[in-house]
């Protein structure tokens, strides 16, 4: 079956509905209480924290599963020691941007700490959260700033960029002046990390796609809620030379899936924190509908990715898990998206129509309508495949 979605009026009409398709399936929102935003998919629901003196507005709670077996994974994620707890960044054992508070260390402030929408649905919602953070370590007055790009998608994928700068210059510390959590005196070696950390139900929940334990090194695993049928998959990038990835921070406090960007290469942290600026792409799926530790690689396997072909040219995701095409390069033609491997679903894709004022999506096999779109300004779309791209299966977007 050839599924087609026509888009009609999508540019510069205003009598016509701005998107093409919209089941619900993913929603933005506030809460009404206390305004933070809220992003609701089909078996989670994310609200980010506030913004505050020494607190960002970074994911607060994370309520995942289906019906009334849900279960919020983040508010309880609170180590007592300075370990990651809940998602954000951290300068261990002096700096967290997280939403917890008291977090900065003596005299630590935010000096930003903000969240703003970039796409406003219905095949993705897109937040950025900028954050900049002053404080004093071995009583020199030190800066940590960057943003952190959550972009949701439709199907389900959540991807999180994290560009920021720690230092600007190389610096060697003896500690953070009493820094917070478990450490009483000067330390040697640091951390510095991308992480989601959730809570730990006492059990090893983090597992590879065997279901078998996770361990440190894993560039890949699955946190299983066993008793609410349920497995958030996390997916990191290849690390470099001297960067690692590690389970369970603390010794299992929480159920950690945390990026290291300084490494021996065994989980140990450095005496020294070179400057400049770091980023790091993660990914990210809830499964509501998970009884078994070894279906974790049917999870896993909805993160997946590669070259997308674009009117056969290839081209990789950004950072926030959109393939663009150079600016500037209006299609007045036919448009092909085809994939030379299997491509997980929510595919999702920036396109300048050129001139075109209507388009028309087709797909072999494919669910009715085959994709999500959204208009971004007068020329550009982004569309959102709803199934998965097979390798050699071909989208066809006929503008006019």
């Amino acid at each position: 079956m050839r599924a087609p979605l026509l888009v009609i009026g999508l540019i510069g009409c205003a009598d016509v509905p701005e998107f093409g398709f919209d089941d619900g399936s993913l929603v933005a929102s506030v809460n009404g209480e206390t305004g933070a935003v809220i992003v609701s998919g089909s078996f989670y629901e994310m609200e980010f924290g506030l913004p505050g003196p020494d607190t960002f507005p970074m994911p607060d709670k994370f309520t995942v599963g289906v019906d009334d077996n849900r279960r919020d994974v983040l508010t309880d994620a609170i180590p007592t020691c300075a370990f990651e707890a809940r998602v954000g960044l951290a300068f261990f054992p002096g700096l967290d941007i997280s939403s917890l508070p008291g977090r900065l260390g003596p005299g630590g402030v935010a000096e930003t700490s903000r969240i703003d929408q970039i796409f406003e649905g219905p095949g993705a919602i897109q937040y950025e959260v900028t954050y900049r953070a002053s404080y004093v370590a071995d009583t020199q007055p030190l800066v940590f700033e960057g943003k952190s790009t959550f972009t949701f998608f439709a199907p389900g994928r959540i991807t999180r960029y994290d560009e920021f700068t720690p230092f600007d210059e190389l610096t060697t510390l003896t500690g953070p002046a009493d820094p917070f959590g478990c450490s009483t005196g000067p330390v040697d070696t640091f951390f510095l990390t991308s992480y989601w950390a959730f809570e730990n139900t006492g059990a090893p929940t983090q597992i590879r796609r065997d279901g078998t334990l996770a361990i440190d090194g894993d560039r890949e695993a699955c946190t299983f809620y066993d008793s609410h049928d349920t497995m958030i998959g996390v997916a990191w990038p290849e690390p470099a030379a001297g960067e690692f990835v590690r389970y369970r921070p603390g010794g299992g406090l929480t159920a950690g899936h945390v990026f290291d960007f300084l490494s021996d290469g065994s989980g140990n942290g450095l005496p020294e924190v070179p400057g400049g600026q770091r980023s790091v792409s993660s990914s990210l799926i809830v499964d509501g509908f998970r009884t078994e530790a070894n279906e974790c690689d049917v999870v896993l396997d909805s993160l997946t990715s590669g070259q997308l072909l674009i009117n056969d040219t290839p081209f990789m995701a950004d950072p926030d898990g959109i393939y663009r095409q150079p600016d500037n390069m209006p299609n007045e033609g036919t448009i092909t998206l085809k994939s030379m491997g299997r491509l997980a679903a929510g595919v999702a894709v920036i396109l300048d129509l050129g001139s075109a004022r209507h388009a028309e999506i087709l797909k072999d096999n494919a669910s009715e309508p085959p994709a999500y779109i959204q208009q971004l300004d007068d020329q550009r779309v982004l569309i959102v495949l709803r199934d998965e791209l097979r390798a050699g299966e071909t989208v066809t977007i006929e503008p006019f």
